[in-house]
């Protein structure tokens, strides 16, 4: 839905396709998704006392940062801050990368 300001014309409507670029409103957008659908599902400060979080994270490390799953550090705020960090610094098609690995490497509840 369009805001007051832009129903009344007061400021201009976003209408121009972001298709070679990500601006930080997207970017933002795409982080708090994932934080309402992944990251808040972490409960405690540890990463191993999380099955499907635990599960993802491994996937994560090994098959899309292609870095060895003893370096993923069990500690969820550092975890967090690291994967956190990456998201932002991505180029924009990385983003999007990341975002396609971790919906199709969710582990399945039981």
């Amino acid at each position: 839905m369009r805001r007051f300001s832009e129903r009344k014309g007061l400021r201009p409507i976003k209408t121009q396709m972001q298709i070679d670029d990500m601006d930080a409103e997207l970017r933002n957008a795409l982080w708090n998704a994932l934080t309402i659908h992944y990251w808040h599902k972490v409960t405690g400060e540890w990463i191993s006392h999380n099955d499907e979080i635990n599960i993802l994270l491994t996937r994560l490390w090994h098959g899309y940062f292609k870095l060895p799953i003893d370096t993923l550090n069990d500690y969820w705020k550092t975890t967090y801050k690291e994967v956190r960090e990456y998201f932002f610094k991505s180029k924009w098609f990385e983003v999007y990368d990341f975002i396609e690995f971790l919906a199709g490497n969710i582990p399945m509840s039981q």
